[in-house]
């Protein structure tokens, strides 16, 4: 396992999580996944800036805060 998720997630005042530095939530990439059959290409696709580090910190993040994250995509989809 890599770096702490922490180091690559910051969450905003509404609670919504992002990767640090951008403007792409966790529940974006959740969301890209989840409609995607679960394809973790289908990620990298969609956000080639992404490093494989953010990538999996954001399903850190995912793991540890699912009922936000599932909020989080209720709203911003």
């Amino acid at each position: 396992m890599g770096q702490p998720f922490e180091e690559f997630i910051e969450v905003g005042p509404d609670g919504t999580a992002y990767l640090r530095g951008t403007d792409i939530a966790v529940a974006d990439i959740i969301f890209v996944y989840n409609n995607s059959g679960g394809s973790f290409a289908a990620i990298q696709r969609h956000f080639p800036e992404l490093s494989p580090e953010q990538i999996e910190a954001a399903f850190e993040y995912f793991e540890e805060n699912t009922a936000q994250v599932y909020r989080d995509i209720s709203n911003r989809y």
